[in-house]
């Protein structure tokens, strides 16, 4: 039997003879109400220590047979020696260079072999390497993290290679005025504190390999460094590897950051002189809290007010509103014993003086007023949905708990982040813009012509010229 067909015109009369009511129910008009924010869907994690110290932590994720496995240290560039700032830095490039048996050209075979990725960075608190292969890899993933800990090569060659490509990056950065502004205002912010410490020219091309042998050997202890796997792998799985690859490592915690208190500061603005320049680059921020202090989670909701994101309030009050800024934002930055906030922008020199008073008057009007319901709901829903966003691979499972242990985050931090940030009032965040936005801690730093910037500027606040 031939199935009956129904012609266009036929459809239409039906739906034009269908109740209304039909059609309304098939047809919404309005989104459906957005569920809760439940509180997490990670499994656990599950902790161990070894017998020489080095903690371990997984979180088994057994649906996808990828694995990634960090190994952190406390060797960031906030224990660069003095007058070698830049070590923490060249020892990271020189890890995945060769290690144990292998050269570079073996380490680079062997994980490229797999199709997997091995890297290490030196961040402000802690160095960190990173293997990611698939699951059944994980012996070589274990073993190249052990090797560049335990033995690595440091080559003189690879070194030279580095140290040359390092200081022609910071002769570039010196000579850009974002970059240079950067270094400025952390110089300014820390007053003295080792966050403040950068590298320099001068400071890496000071770095010897004995350095490195040196640093290496003070900061790379079992006790205090931070073992994280995430993937298709279980807890009893994890730690017979890593006593089979770390077990051998020796030695006692290395030691802590000395207690430092950043030097008092007085309201001033530092104008860092560009001959000629036409536009104005600014940097207007302080030194906030501990990475573990609970005023983050309003922080990360006041700064997508003021900052973040497409469309903020430093961007509709320098940009749209007023054509001044060519960019603007902001950010904290987050360590784990002093953070720092930045607000930023690009301007013409002729409006630079307008743009830090309108960016001064914005935190006024955080630090003073209530956020209004509406803006403070979707920066809520913008900061819980980024987050989630950031937690999609195992590679990026492990760099959230590798940085959360850094910042002496509590285990439930993760699964927590979303339910805590979508219920932060607007009470709360005035508090932390009362907190970060005070006007005498304030460090403002303009990068332009001092020559038509001094007066303007000086009407604001005492300048000091760096030149």
């Amino acid at each position: 039997m031939m199935p009956l067909r129904q012609s266009p015109w036929s459809l239409l009369v039906l739906l034009a003879l269908a109740p209304a009511s039909l059609i309304a129910q098939q047809s919404p008009v309005e989104p459906p109400a957005p569920a809760a924010i439940r509180t997490g869907t990670l499994p656990a994690v599950q902790e161990t220590v070894l017998a020489n110290g080095l903690k371990l932590v997984v979180l088994s994720l057994p649906r996808q047979p990828v694995l990634s496995v960090t190994l952190s240290l406390p060797a960031g560039s906030v224990f660069d020696p003095e007058n070698h700032e830049g070590t923490a830095d060249l020892l990271a490039g020189l890890l995945t260079r060769g290690a144990g048996t292998r050269s570079a050209a073996a380490v680079a075979s062997a994980i490229e072999q797999v199709g997997g990725s091995f890297s290490a960075a030196a961040g402000p608190d802690a160095l960190t390497l990173q293997a990611d292969v698939v699951s059944d890899q994980a012996v070589l993933a274990f073993g190249l993290l052990a090797d560049a800990a335990l033995q690595p090569a440091l080559p003189e060659d690879e070194l030279v290679a580095l140290r040359t490509r390092s200081v022609a990056g910071l002769e570039a950065g010196l000579a850009d005025p974002a970059s240079l502004g950067g270094r400025v205002f952390l110089l300014g912010s820390y007053r003295g504190h080792p966050y403040g410490r950068q590298p320099t020219p001068r400071s890496v091309r000071a770095v010897t390999r004995a350095d490195l042998v040196n640093f290496h050997r003070a900061r790379f202890r079992p006790a205090g460094a931070l073992v994280v796997v995430v993937g298709d792998i279980t807890l009893a799985g994890a730690r017979r590897l890593a006593v089979a690859s770390f077990g051998r490592w020796k030695g006692l915690r290395a030691a802590p950051l000395p207690a430092v208190a950043p030097a008092p500061v007085r309201r001033n603005i530092l104008l860092v002189h560009q001959a000629g320049a036409q536009e104005a680059q600014l940097f207007i921020g302080t030194t906030t809290s501990p990475g573990s202090d609970t005023s983050y989670y309003a922080a990360a909701v006041l700064n997508r007010i003021l900052g973040e994101g497409r469309s903020h309030r430093l961007s509709r009050a320098l940009g749209r509103d007023h054509l001044w800024a060519t960019s603007a934002g902001s950010a904290f930055l987050r360590t784990a014993r002093l953070g720092v906030f930045r607000a930023t922008a690009q301007v013409t020199t002729e409006t630079a003086d307008s743009a830090v008073r309108e960016t001064l008057a914005q935190f006024a009007l955080l630090r003073t007023e209530l956020v209004p319901a509406r803006e403070l709901e979707r920066a809520r829903d913008a900061v819980t949905g980024t987050f989630a966003l950031r937690l999609q691979t195992a590679s990026q499972l492990a760099s959230a708990i590798t940085e959360a242990h850094l910042l002496g985050l509590p285990r439930t931090y993760l699964n927590g982040f979303r339910l805590k940030a979508t219920t932060i009032s607007a009470g709360q965040v005035r508090a932390v813009a009362r907190r970060t936005f005070a006007e005498n801690g304030l460090t403002i730093v303009v990068v332009g012509d001092a020559a038509r910037l001094y007066r303007q500027l000086g009407a604001i606040a005492p300048v000091q010229i760096i030149a």
